[in-house]
């Protein structure tokens, strides 16, 4: 498992990570929880109550920069898995990606 350089704690020894462990600190010092980065993200995608994952699974496969200044995790991609999950992918400096689905 590559060191990301941040908070998040690894639970599986495959790699996949439970989301709610993970903890994003900004350059300026502020630590961000998934449940936020969560919520922004089903905002961002045009979701007006960012609970209703399934209004998310009925969209298109969305893609966003969370936070610009958060490295070396730049950007979350969320999409609808074969199998009707939502899917949160991280994307490390160093396209190593570390997947878990919502529940």
């Amino acid at each position: 498992m590559p060191d990301f350089g941040h908070d998040i704690h690894v639970k599986y020894p495959n790699g996949h990570i439970l989301l709610k462990t993970i903890n994003i600190m900004e350059r300026s010092g502020r630590v961000r929880t998934v449940g936020e980065i969560k919520r922004q993200l089903l905002t961002e995608s045009g979701i007006s109550n960012p609970h209703d994952y399934r209004m998310a699974l009925r969209r298109n496969e969305h893609q966003t920069t969370v936070m610009e200044d958060a490295l070396p995790i730049t950007t979350y991609i969320v999409s609808q898995t074969s199998g009707g999950q939502l899917e949160f992918q991280l994307e490390s400096l160093s396209n190593t990606r570390c997947s878990q689905y919502a529940e």
